[in-house]
């Protein structure tokens, strides 16, 4: 379930981020770095999280296999992916039939859709907060305290990303 709930926050991030970024520049150009879409970060997954923290080794393999523990299996990102498809196709034929968009069964739907939504949001930021308790068991004090700095400047950054979006 975990996987699921984690997968579905990196599909999210990385289609609803990107699109909106990528609409925006122009060809040869280069956007700071805080600006660009989250698929241009993809490289490690927790690479912007370690920004400033000299990590050995050891912890290093430590994180990564907690980073491993916490991955979606590429069977169930395929399964998200598909419901997704069978979603948007089934809209797209209700519209094609000239069904009416505002039936109760829809808005009955929408209401369903609403609040699974809700509640995988919820399991999503359960699971990246086991994450972050993991992580920061594996570091000391002072890269602990970095780390918080660089979760803190993420989720800001998420935020605010959310509210150009909205504005729009």
């Amino acid at each position: 379930m975990r996987r699921i709930a984690l997968a579905s926050l990196v599909l999210a991030f990385t289609i609803g981020g990107a699109s909106a970024a990528d609409a925006q520049q122009t060809p040869g150009t280069r956007r700071p770095r805080a600006e660009r879409p989250m698929r241009e970060l993809r490289g490690n997954p927790g690479q912007a999280l370690f920004r400033g923290v000299e990590l050995s080794d050891r912890q290093k393999d430590q994180i990564k296999a907690i980073f491993e523990k916490h991955r979606p299996s590429p069977e169930e990102i395929a399964k998200l992916r598909e419901r997704g498809r069978e979603l948007r196709e089934r809209a797209r034929e209700q519209r094609r039939n000239g069904e009416p968009r505002d039936t109760a069964a829809m808005r009955q739907r929408r209401e369903e859709l609403a609040q699974r939504r809700g509640e995988l949001l919820r399991r999503m930021r359960q699971e990246r907060a086991e994450l972050h308790r993991e992580v920061r068991a594996v570091l000391t004090p002072e890269q602990q305290q970095q780390f918080d700095k660089n979760v803190a400047e993420l989720q800001k950054r998420v935020r605010e990303r959310l509210q150009e979006r909205r504005s729009r």
